[in-house]
């Protein structure tokens, strides 16, 4: 009777003895989230990593190959934690976020040097020919735009959309400008692109529960996003980015 306390005990407190989480995260957003070699990399999961650690938890990552399937791990509970989305309301449904972003991102649209890309609307960016990520949020109201007038072809990595605009079969990227920066100067090509003067949003990147996850509860939560404001009042996020953008830079580069 005694064992049997004890582990529904265990069972209903997940948190009490210290536990395993698993996370993953975007596959081509260095130097916040990437995968290489197969496991996950990048400042978010180091702050992650730190964050979990100082709370007496440990932290395993799971490399799933395409955003669109890490998202949809971690909403389904498979998978606990998700780096680094946006905060949107569909994604306020089936995720728990934290009230602070620990890093604000821009979104940019990038050209082909020399292409300039004027708009008023979001709609207006439909005449021209562009691309982006599979799956990639930027914001309620340029992917309502996006949904409702078909303005992007989605493709599989960064690498592949900039060979798009080099080849000329896409006007103009739009992503993350640290991460497509990130990638560009891996790859020798920072005179190749420009980044155009219009930003589509900025806004914050987080990390989400998922609502499935066990470890969704109040007492979890509110601690580890707690100690995650924490690692980024004192500056330890700008030491973790600069950390993986040496890493990224420094891992063997891919023609495109």
């Amino acid at each position: 009777m005694k064992l049997f306390s004890i582990l529904l005990l265990i069972v209903a407190c997940p948190l009490t003895l210290g536990a395993e989480l698993t996370a993953t995260g975007h596959p081509d957003y260095p130097p916040i989230a990437w995968e290489s070699g197969g496991s996950l990399k990048g400042a978010s999961v180091e702050l992650v990593k730190a964050a979990l650690k100082n709370l007496g938890h440990t932290v395993r990552f799971v490399p799933v190959g395409t955003w669109g399937r890490a998202q949809e791990e971690v909403k389904s509970g498979r998978i606990d934690i998700l780096l680094p989305p946006y905060k949107t309301p569909k994604r306020e449904l089936v995720y728990t976020f934290p009230e602070r972003p620990f890093l604000m991102d821009k979104t940019a649209i990038f050209t082909k040097k020399g292409k300039v890309i004027k708009f008023n609307e979001f709609k207006d960016l439909k005449q021209f020919d562009g691309v982006a990520i599979v799956n990639d949020s930027f914001g309620d109201k340029f992917d309502k735009a996006d949904n409702d007038h078909k303005i992007l072809k989605r493709l599989s990595k960064t690498e592949q959309c900039l060979q798009f605009l080099l080849r000329g079969r896409a006007d103009y990227l739009i992503a993350g400008q640290n991460a497509a920066l990130a990638v560009i100067s891996k790859l020798g090509l920072k005179d190749k692109f420009d980044i155009q003067e219009q930003l589509i949003i900025e806004t914050g990147m987080y990390t989400a529960i998922s609502k499935k996850s066990v470890y969704n509860t109040k007492k979890f939560t509110e601690s580890f996003f707690k100690e995650m404001d924490r690692l980024v009042s004192e500056k330890l996020h700008e030491k973790a980015i600069a950390d993986a953008l040496d890493d990224y830079s420094n891992e063997t580069q891919e023609d495109i």
